[in-house]
């Protein structure tokens, strides 16, 4: 965003991969297109210091076994948040938290005190406004009607509003193999959708992660044009336990960027460069 408002912007990050925890192939492609915008990237580092002196802040690292410094004029620090639970006193009330000082609970959003519910970041990972509602309600109406509902944590959609965006739900395909089940992955370039031709911006790729056994579709990963938009079809194919085929069956309007979705799926079947469009 920085960049877009002609800032030169340099992202200082301590893991060798960024979002390392999602698919390589997506961190690849944003790394390569936040280079291309003129970012500069330093991964793999280790900080050493930071300094401030009158209006210019000093960032030394390690960066390939050497030290390097940057020299700017704001400094952004995005190392993760914590519960903040310090001052509520919940060993007093019996409350059990976990070594991060989060609140610990079970689908049903209930403490280790049965009349003591919680939700929201007090709770931990992932931090999420939506996740905070949904958490909200199920406590709310288990608190006070003794319903039994539970939170589906398996089931979150997770945004990076880049531009292009990054989208996902569900499992890698490396969690997937860690589980003992035989994964059938494919990706598929967004050149390859029609709208985004129309929309002049290609950049980007959609994954889809699959059991092998069974063709039911475990995750979904996407950097693309309105990948946010699109993650919300994703999230209800991974929901509902949708197979290769029945995504492949399922009609999708010409041109939109949803097709995206679909043409993963038919990359299952056949070679989509020998297809023409609505095939």
């Amino acid at each position: 965003m920085y960049r877009n408002f002609g800032s030169e912007v340099t992202l200082i990050n301590r893991s060798e991969r960024l979002l390392k925890n999602g698919e390589p192939e997506i961190s690849l492609g944003i790394v390569d297109m936040l280079k291309k915008e003129g970012i500069n990237l330093y991964l793999g580092t280790e900080l050493r210091e930071v300094e401030q002196s009158d209006s210019k802040i000093t960032v030394k690292f390690l960066y390939e076994d050497k030290e390097a410094v940057v020299i700017g004029d704001k400094l952004l620090v995005a190392t993760g948040r914590v519960a903040n639970t310090k001052s509520l006193d919940l060993v007093v009330a019996g409350v059990k938290l976990g070594k991060r000082g989060n609140i610990l609970v079970n689908k049903q959003m209930q403490t280790n005190v049965d009349y003591i519910y919680a939700a929201g970041d007090v709770l931990g990972d992932p931090m999420l406004e939506t996740v905070a509602a949904r958490e909200g309600t199920i406590a709310g109406e288990n608190a006070l009607t003794g319903s039994k509902l539970e939170m589906n944590f398996d089931i979150i959609p997770e945004v990076v509003f880049t531009t292009p965006s990054i989208a996902k739900i569900g499992l890698t395909d490396e969690e997937v193999n860690g589980k003992g089940i035989k994964c059938n992955c494919n990706t598929i370039d967004i050149n390859m959708v029609p709208k985004a031709e129309i929309l002049g911006d290609t950049r980007g790729l959609i994954k889809m992660v699959a059991n092998r056994d069974t063709d039911q579709i475990l995750g979904i990963h996407i950097l693309a044009p309105i990948a946010h938009e699109i993650v919300h079809e994703a999230t209800m194919i991974v929901k509902n336990k949708m197979t290769i085929d029945e995504v492949i069956e399922t009609l999708h309007v010409f041109p939109t960027m949803s097709e995206a979705i679909r043409l993963v799926a038919q990359s299952f079947r056949m070679d989509l460069n020998k297809v023409s469009c609505c095939v």
